[in-house]
């Protein structure tokens, strides 16, 4: 979660349009991608090079990231203080740094515990990780389902994950949903309007339809129960594409917006949902399609689809009073006004005054 953390340390509210969806967009394509080029390089090479490729793979980013520069407001500023108490032998100057942990205890309690705490304590994280983890679940589980499904439309083994490209073209579509919230914040600018974390939110009305939708439409286009054209089930995935980066981006998002500098303690239990959720369905979804068959296993998950259709209206709704009444809210918001971009440029232009 250090990279989405990072988003909301380097851009705005208005910038992290862009710069949150290229985030998750990325990670998203490289789950589709995933099960693609893994049939592929199994089929040709071997399993190994699977292994291999990846290891490869996160070595040159892992040399990549020794060259990142900090981001975090507080971590620059309190570097400038330490070059300016150096430079002056002035040991009394003081910043305000909510980040300062001095002791092991105040660390476990902020890294380890802070997390847990938000996703029992508070509805918004809560929510968020539910449904970002099913969105999460669901890639991983078509990674089994789409093999079952479409080896009974004659697919080899290898052309059973090509069905991921539909998937692909929904994650690229949602570019459209950052126009619209383009639009939105731009007129909302223009008429000196407050600019609410909710803004952004409506394009998950779009997405939790097109999740209803695209299961529901798959579940019944498929074998052994109905018998189609492969391509009829395949345009469904688009829109299960569309729905699964929509929903990491725009909950993704509000959580910036919403707690702002400690945004990351809330992609930290995001994160961790997720994972958890992801690996649930990569052990059940074999099972349960074979168990059961393609179309009732499919029609369950559009179910429970269908159930948390409520989710977007409650964020609409009551989004703006749950983060009222959240302590940990109005605490990011404070820090945010604090230690933001612009008030660290401000501390810093002070210091070198100091300095001089």
């Amino acid at each position: 979660m250090v990279g989405v953390g990072s988003v909301e340390d380097m851009w705005n509210n208005r910038q992290r349009v862009w710069s949150v969806w290229a985030w998750t967009t990325c990670s998203n394509v490289g789950l589709v991608l995933g099960p693609i080029y893994g049939a592929y390089i199994t089929a040709y090479l071997n399993w190994r090079w699977s292994f291999y490729i990846a290891t490869i793979v996160m070595a040159a980013l892992t040399v990549g990231s020794f060259f990142v520069q900090e981001s975090r407001p507080t971590r620059l500023l309190q570097r400038k203080l330490e070059a300016v108490r150096k430079e002056t032998g002035h040991d009394e100057v003081q910043i305000h740094n909510p980040d300062h942990l001095p002791t092991a205890q105040e660390f476990i309690d902020v890294a380890l515990l802070r997390p847990l705490k938000l996703f029992f304590t508070e509805p918004i994280v809560f929510f968020c990780s539910v449904m970002i983890g099913i969105a999460f679940g669901l890639i991983y589980g078509l990674t089994e389902s789409l093999t079952i499904v479409y080896e009974e439309f004659g697919f080899s083994t290898q052309a059973t994950t090509l069905p991921f490209i539909a998937i692909l073209v929904g994650l690229l579509l949602t570019a459209f949903s950052r126009l619209y919230d383009l639009r939105v914040l731009g007129q909302l600018a223009q008429d000196n309007a407050t600019i609410d974390p909710e803004a952004k939110i409506r394009p998950y009305v779009t997405a939790v339809a097109s999740l209803v939708i695209g299961l529901w439409w798959f579940a019944w286009t498929i074998p052994p129960r109905a018998y189609t054209h492969w391509i009829v089930p395949t345009i469904s995935l688009v829109l299960i594409g569309v729905a699964a980066n929509d929903f990491d981006t725009v909950l993704c998002g509000y959580l910036s917006d919403a707690y702002t500098i400690y945004a990351s303690s809330a992609f930290a239990a995001v994160a961790a949902c997720r994972a958890l959720v992801a690996a649930g369905f990569a052990l059940w979804t074999y099972p349960m399609y074979t168990n059961l068959d393609p179309n009732i296993a499919t029609s369950i998950l559009a179910v429970i689809s269908t159930i948390f259709a409520v989710t977007p209206w409650i964020f609409l709704k009551y989004g703006r009073q749950l983060r009222e009444h959240s302590e940990f809210a109005r605490y990011s918001t404070r820090m945010e006004n604090k230690t933001s971009l612009e008030a660290g440029a401000v501390g810093m232009t002070e210091l070198d005054s100091y300095s001089a």
